[in-house]
C-alpha cells in the first residue's frame, strides 16, 4: 500500500490505520521503517512499532529482534 493513495498520508497516524485496516493486521503486531523522523513518529503514535532507518546493519537487527519478539510471544497477524 502507498501512502498517496489514501485519502490522508504520512505522517497522520489515520495513514498508518487505513494501512493496517486494509491488510487486516493489528497496529501493534507491525513494525514500521521509514527513513523520516517526523514517519516513525506518526506510525508510533497509531500504535506501530517503529525504527527509523539511518543504516543497512541497525534495521537488519531491528527488523530481526521484531521477528524474534512475534514469533515467540504470540502469534502476529497473518
Amino acid at each position: 500500500m502507498y501512502s498517496h493513495e489514501t485519502v490522508v498520508g504520512k505522517p497522520d497516524p489515520r495513514a498508518y490505520a487505513a494501512a493496517c485496516a486494509a491488510l487486516e493486521v493489528r497496529p501493534g503486531s507491525r513494525l514500521f521503517v521509514d527513513d523520516v523522523p517526523a514517519d516513525v513518529a506518526g506510525a508510533r503514535t497509531a500504535g506501530l512499532h517503529a525504527h527509523l532507518f539511518t543504516d543497512k546493519a541497525g534495521t537488519i537487527r531491528r527488523i530481526a529482534a521484531h521477528l524474534d519478539r512475534t514469533r515467540g510471544g504470540g502469534s502476529p497477524d497473518p
